[in-house]
């Protein structure tokens, strides 16, 4: 088995090396396509390793054609390894964000194909600069219209000092938190999402920097008496769905160390007087 696959690498190693350029280009469109859609955090080291791995693991499928097991096994794996280390969340998350980068593959391999079968573009270097406008054409016309009509969904923007964070917000009716001192509604965001955007422990974070303003926040949940939560006052806050942009301003925002979506749909909990509080 090791001999040929060798003798096949050898013999095709030009024909590898032009796949791998061409998987790499690929791969930068669809995670590219798959941060903005999903309003994560791109790390261009994390993007860039995500590229050169998905790019070889591609290759390597390639020169499995007469084992079908082990070619779907290895796309599979490669495409949740690369949704993995491109953006570096947890198992559920990285499962959700590889269902996205796999679906995102389909339109492009989609649109490619209808465009080399009505003849319209048979080179494969001019096909992908083609297919660009129709991802981003799917995106603004479609893909924000299906995300808008989610009446929980919003689309959130804050600054923590100079960090500007964007994140899905989920609005949570049952939420009745309250930050203790000024009264203000409470969002809670899960602590590794933010953890995303800072180059260091958060606890450490939130104790060296002294423009960072933070409250304790108690709360009640179930299976649990009472607990507190860290609260950090954020500003220009702003919370966009379907009926247009809420200006908030200042926000108070609690970091929650469990999970908040089970399948990665969203990262914030929004309070729902933000929605009221924001047109007042």
């Amino acid at each position: 088995m090791t001999k040929k696959f060798l003798h096949f690498f050898y013999n095709n190693n030009m024909f590898f090396i032009i796949m791998f350029l061409r998987q790499a280009m690929v791969l930068l469109v669809l995670l590219s396509s798959v941060s903005v859609a999903l309003k994560k955090r791109r790390s261009k080291v994390r993007i860039f390793t995500g590229i050169i791995f998905g790019s070889l693991a591609g290759c390597i499928d390639l020169m499995f054609p007469w084992n079908p097991i082990l070619h779907v096994l290895i796309f599979v794996m490669s495409v949740f390894i690369t949704a993995w280390i491109g953006f570096g969340e947890g198992i559920r998350r990285t499962i959700y964000t590889a269902f996205c980068l796999f679906f995102s593959g389909i339109l492009y391999g989609g649109i490619w194909f209808v465009l080399y079968n009505l003849k319209l573009m048979r080179n494969w270097f001019l096909g992908f600069l083609f297919v660009l406008p129709g991802m981003l054409l799917f995106y603004k016309y479609i893909w924000q219209g299906f995300s808008s009509r989610k009446d929980y969904l919003y689309d959130v923007t804050f600054h923590i000092g100079e960090r500007k964070i964007c994140v899905r917000g989920f609005l949570d009716t049952g939420n009745f938190l309250y930050e203790p001192i000024g009264k203000m509604p409470v969002s809670v965001i899960e602590c590794s999402v933010l953890q995303q955007y800072i180059h260091q422990p958060l606890s450490k974070w939130l104790i060296e920097d002294s423009k960072i303003k933070i409250r304790m926040i108690p709360y009640h949940s179930v299976g649990k008496a009472y607990g507190m939560m860290t609260g950090i006052l954020v500003t220009d806050m702003k919370i966009t769905g379907k009926a247009g942009t809420e200006e908030i301003g200042q926000g108070m925002i609690a970091i929650s160390e469990e999970s908040l979506s089970g399948n990665g749909a969203y990262d914030l909990l929004i309070h729902p007087d933000l929605i009221k509080y924001g047109r007042s």
